[in-house]
């Protein structure tokens, strides 16, 4: 979940052209610390048991089912934040 962030179009692509842009507002939202970590996790292979085309499939039917959890919820109601479980 904190590998990703929720912008609008126009700021979107402003750090999607500029890395420093990008980097200085992730750590503006997530922290120095949050930073690092990522930029750890970036540098370590990894290597899906199964293989990386049963890893896509899994990871899509997770995030569709928490997709489908999360619309459930705003179509009952819920306008607050809605947290959601990442598949790793």
């Amino acid at each position: 979940m904190e590998n990703g962030l929720c912008l609008c179009a126009p700021c979107h692509a402003s750090v999607e052209e500029d890395p420093y842009q990008h980097t200085k507002l992730y750590i503006s939202i997530w922290g120095e610390g949050m930073a690092d970590l990522l930029s750890q996790l970036k540098r370590q292979p990894y290597k899906p048991i199964g293989g990386w085309k049963t890893f896509e499939k899994e990871a899509a039917a997770h995030y569709r089912k928490e997709f489908e959890r999360m619309r459930n919820l705003r179509l009952n109601g819920d306008m607050g934040r809605i947290e959601f479980e990442g598949y790793i």
